[in-house]
């Protein structure tokens, strides 16, 4: 009786790592259909951007582009700093972040005024920065 339950489990053992082989190899599949479907996306958006910015600077906008989202991903994959003293704020741990994002953004109304364009990109990275603080 216990050679037949052991026969079981093993052949139950045996399909579930066949099926999460099977499942482990489409979902390669479809992250490679998916790389490729992101190349054609990067390619009409390039297309679609040349002729307002010309060959250079449409190169330059998304060069630029995918820079900062490498800088953005490795933001988030570095580990998180120890810090010495426990949490390192005072009784209200909030309140450092709370004033380095007024800091922060206190810094860059002059750049806005210049170019409103980049009011959307500053609101976005300094949700990002205050997000990174709160998380750690």
């Amino acid at each position: 009786m216990l050679k037949l339950l052991m026969a079981v489990a093993a052949g139950q053992a045996a399909k579930s790592a066949a099926d999460a082989a099977k499942r482990a190899a489409l979902i390669a599949v479809a992250g490679f259909l998916g790389l490729i479907a992101m190349g054609f996306v990067v390619a009409a958006g390039f297309i679609v951007t040349l002729p307002h910015l010309g060959p250079a600077g449409t190169a330059l906008a998304f060069g630029g582009g995918f820079l900062v989202l490498a800088l953005i991903v490795l933001l988030i994959a570095r580990p998180p700093r120890r810090r010495p003293g426990g949490l390192g704020y005072g009784l209200n741990p909030g309140m450092n972040v709370e004033a380095e994002a007024a800091a922060a953004l206190g810094a860059v109304p002059n750049a806005i005024a210049k170019a409103p364009g980049t009011a959307m990109m500053a609101a976005f990275a300094g949700g990002l920065i205050l997000a990174l603080r709160l998380r750690k």
